[in-house]
């Protein structure tokens, strides 16, 4: 009779731990996973690139890390930013050419872009894949800002001037569908390339 009592509480036993075993096992899962949801919530992000505008930097397709957290827009940043124009309402991948306080100035007759600096010093921009000859619609967009003595306009705080590396093919802050770009709409900063794995930025 002991023997049996013995056999069905170590039976017991085993049932409790497997269970106890099974939940914490459950609960470091929900826990990893409440993790992964918060970084990829508030500070990384994967991005796949849509189209041929960030060329020959970055190709269609390729996947991006990027990271928004405690990020101040800087110049030449590649920006990952969220475009509610509803002709487009994308995310759009494009490269920081001025930000909110700096003086910014296109001549698409020489295809030269000059931000701050000297009025003839234009920007020594070895990335694009070609010339910045294509106006979209910049002086319609542009047409109220105020210009200095060399034509220069001045980016309003809180926003960001932004064009594509493929400068003839590239929807960007040339264009009323997307205009300058509010910093409260950048998801973030490229880090790295995710894939293809044997190129990173």
């Amino acid at each position: 009779m002991e023997d049996k009592e013995t056999l069905k509480n170590n039976k017991d036993n085993y049932r409790s731990s497997v269970l106890d075993e099974v939940m914490d096992w459950l609960e470091t899962l929900v826990l990893y996973c409440f993790i992964a949801l918060l970084v990829f919530t508030f500070i990384i992000r994967i991005v796949i690139v849509d189209g041929s505008s960030m060329l020959p930097t970055l190709k269609n397709g390729e996947k991006l890390i990027v990271s928004g957290l405690f990020y101040t827009p800087k110049q030449s940043d590649i920006i990952v930013f969220n475009n509610t124009n509803a002709s487009l309402n994308k995310v759009l991948v494009k490269r920081v050419i001025a930000v909110g306080g700096q003086k910014l100035r296109i001549n698409f007759d020489e295809s030269l872009v000059y931000v701050d600096g000297e009025p003839g010093v234009p920007l020594d921009e070895p990335y694009i894949n070609n010339p910045t000859n294509y106006e979209e619609d910049f002086e319609t967009v542009y047409e109220n800002y105020a210009r200095d003595e060399y034509g220069n306009i001045t980016i309003p705080e809180g926003y960001v001037f932004v064009m594509g590396d493929n400068r003839q093919d590239s929807t960007d802050s040339r264009s009323a569908f997307v205009g300058l770009v509010p910093e409260d709409q950048i998801i973030g900063k490229l880090i790295f390339r995710l894939y293809p794995f044997k190129s990173f930025i």
